[in-house]
């Protein structure tokens, strides 16, 4: 037996068994102590002679705390509270014992250890026990008991040999007609060769989706009498945890049905234990594809071009943004399921639709795969022509879609290496030749150069474009809008790298002249200091220049180089440019004084293609 460990309650009460009779109020601080009452009526505590148990045991009231009082003054014991390792559990008095249930406490232990192993537990019992007295005194004081203890589990079952079974409310059960808990049709769990065993199962119903271990020593097909005699569960029923315990045949609880709350087609890893009797639910990484849009229907699913974006694996939320149609686009959504059944039996039901109805789905609803709508409706999603972007949101837990056209700012940044792949920094912006067409020349590293934003998305590199392969230095590529990975320039050289998005490409071009003229400094000249002072630009990459400028009042102004004249930048004649209605322009040397009206812009200039912008912040 452990030895006994005990203390004294720091707090006492008292109670009166009459108005008119004497007492001693033990309760009072000034006057005792509850070391000086304890030490009056001699209480002391001991471990009960059930304080280290071996299951299962014949009676199942367990004594594990015995309470000695030599003052026979004592009436009886009331139980103020009692812990098991901090955790709550019944108790009541025998006597001079504090007794609790054995079943109880094997429970509370095997939950407080996450298994049922037959495996020696050691516990810390604490109590609070009001010791009531049957004299004039009738006074009440609490001491606070504490003892060490330990319980070994009942032996769990053998591992079956044969193997352990699921059934359930899973496609994998279910019959023809969708009905799961077919006895014929088991779901067999892999042994992983340490006592684990699992099995992946795709839920049917909307909802709750119950299910029950079976031993494989025990299956006969079709024979639900035979299944039932190795029939596992939970102990709770409808327990929609993701992990819990294995109550088994013939245990110190029935066997209750555990149960998957969830949506139609969703897939879990179910993994039991046998070795601790306990069992795990893992919802499966699920691939999600876009099937049509802007490619081939068919290609599109068999090829699984487009890949939704999955930000947190520990969620089944998915996003993915994509080219919109020049006319009306049409799509499905499509995991490996679906996209599989379409190139092995061309079979387009598993695709993920809407609920809504063809091409009336609006902006939000309820997604559902195809073989649950109505014949003749095949759920297919629609955005009407008008947007640049698609921007879509899967969560596949709530089994909800929502679909946002955008409209894209004509405005894209570089984020990489010569900006210090900063979320904040934009002093990097690509010269647009078009509002889809856009470029930007210096010299790169040739190795993991850049990403880019729009100017809508910059900052949320959920957002930020990019390539399939991570340092993809090939000369043209596939632009990706989601889950982009870095791209590179083919060489450590002078490159334009190009982009056009309302293809999704992108090229890069070698400059010819790998030596171009390098400046000092390039700045702004004009009416705002009376063409008298510059206010200087920086280089913030080879040959590309930028500062934030105020402009207090309206007026004409120029770039030149070196705070001379010999080089300078306009624009046609005087005037000709208001950077107010348009944002890029090729500048030529001597050319015309730009009219800047009042305000504070975001200035470039590149010194090798003479682009020209101002962005108004």
């Amino acid at each position: 037996m452990k030895k006994l460990i005990y203390s004294l309650f720091a707090t006492a009460s008292f109670m009166l068994a009459s108005c008119t009779g004497d007492y001693t109020d033990w309760a009072a601080p000034q006057k005792y102590s509850q070391e000086e009452a304890a030490a009056k009526y001699g209480i002391t505590f001991a471990a009960g002679p059930d304080a280290n148990i071996v299951m299962p045991v014949e009676d199942d009231e367990i004594k594990l705390l015995q309470i000695n009082a030599q003052n026979e003054n004592i009436a009886g014991y009331t139980i103020k509270s009692i812990s098991i390792n901090g955790e709550t559990i019944n108790a009541s008095t025998s006597g001079n014992y504090i007794v609790v249930s054995a079943k109880e406490l094997n429970s509370l232990i095997e939950k407080l250890n996450n298994s049922r192993a037959a495996v020696k537990r050691d516990y810390i019992l604490k109590t609070v026990v009001s010791i009531n007295t049957k004299t004039g005194e009738s006074v009440t004081f609490e001491t606070e008991a504490q003892i060490n203890g330990a319980l070994t589990p009942k032996a769990t079952p053998s591992i079956d040999p044969n193997g352990y079974f699921i059934l359930g409310g899973f496609e994998e059960n279910a019959n023809e007609k969708g009905d799961g808990w077919q006895a014929d049709k088991p779901i067999w769990m892999t042994n992983n060769g340490d006592g684990t065993y699992s099995a992946v199962v795709t839920t049917l119903a909307e909802g709750s989706n119950w299910y029950k271990f079976y031993e494989g020593s025990n299956y006969v097909a079709g024979d639900w009498d035979s299944i039932n005699k190795g029939e596992m569960g939970c102990a709770v029923k409808d327990d929609n945890s993701t992990s819990g315990l294995i109550i088994t045949k013939n245990d110190y609880t029935a066997v209750e049905t555990p149960v998957i709350d969830g949506e139609p087609g969703n897939m879990y890893k179910i993994t039991i234990d046998m070795n601790n009797l306990t069992y795990n639910v893992t919802r499966v990484p699920v691939n999600l594809y876009l099937v049509g849009g802007t490619n081939d229907w068919y290609a599109s699913a068999v090829n699984k071009t487009v890949k939704f974006n999955q930000a947190d694996p520990e969620k089944a939320v998915y996003t993915l943004t994509v080219p919109a149609a020049k006319g009306d686009t049409w799509f499905a959504i499509g995991d490996d399921k679906a996209c599989d059944a379409i190139a092995n039996d061309n079979n387009w039901n598993l695709l993920y639709a809407t609920a809504n109805g063809n091409g009336k789905n609006g902006e939000s609803g309820k997604l559902v795969r195809r073989n649950k709508l109505p014949d003749g409706d095949d759920g297919s999603f629609m955005v009407a022509a008008g947007p640049d972007l698609i921007q879509i949101t899967i969560d596949l837990n709530k089994a909800t879609y929502e679909i946002k056209g955008i409209e894209l700012s004509p405005l894209y940044y570089v984020v990489g290496g010569i900006q210090g792949w900063s979320d904040k920094n934009k002093t990097h912006i690509f010269t647009p030749h078009s509002k889809k067409v856009l470029s930007y020349t210096t010299k790169w590293t040739g190795a993991w150069d850049l990403k880019f934003w729009n100017a809508i998305d910059f900052g949320t590199w959920d957002n930020a474009y990019g390539c399939e392969v991570d340092g993809d230095n090939s000369p043209s590529g596939k632009i990706i809008g989601s889950g982009a990975q870095a791209i590179s320039a083919p060489s450590a050289e002078y490159y334009t790298f190009t982009i056009d998005m309302e293809n999704m490409q992108y090229t890069w071009t070698k400059l010819e002249n790998q030596n171009p003229t390098e400046y000092e400094s390039i700045s702004l000249i004009g009416e705002f200091s009376g063409w008298s002072s510059d206010f200087d630009l920086k280089q913030v990459a080879p040959h590309n220049w930028h500062g934030v400028f105020t402009q207090e009042n309206a007026g004409m102004l120029k770039y030149r180089a070196n705070h001379a004249w010999a080089t300078n930048w306009g624009y046609g004649n005087d005037g000709d440019w208001n950077v107010e209605s348009a944002l890029d322009h090729i500048g030529t040397n001597g050319g015309g004084n730009i009219y800047v009206p009042a305000g504070t812009y975001d200035v470039y200039l590149n010194d090798i293609t003479n682009s020209m912008l101002f962005v108004n912040q």
